[in-house]
């Protein structure tokens, strides 16, 4: 489901790709790369709060996912 939302993100179904990622999330809750996609489409949706609150989760999942930690500092 990761990678459909990715794409349909991309191509700007972001309603669709966010519901995807959320489901992704419900069957595994600690899918880091479903969570910091979810992180980055919140944040280009300006829903900056919740994004930040993901990318800390992606970071304490995986210390080595480092991507998160740019987008922190953002």
């Amino acid at each position: 489901m990761n990678n459909l939302a990715v794409l349909l993100a991309e191509k700007g179904d972001v309603a669709e790709a966010k519901g995807l990622y959320r489901k992704a999330l419900e069957i595994k809750p600690k899918h880091t790369h479903a969570i910091f996609n979810l992180a980055v489409l919140l944040e280009k949706m300006g829903d900056v709060d919740e994004a930040k609150g993901l990318y800390r989760k992606t970071f304490y999942l995986d210390p080595t996912f480092t991507l998160d930690m740019n987008n922190l500092a953002r």
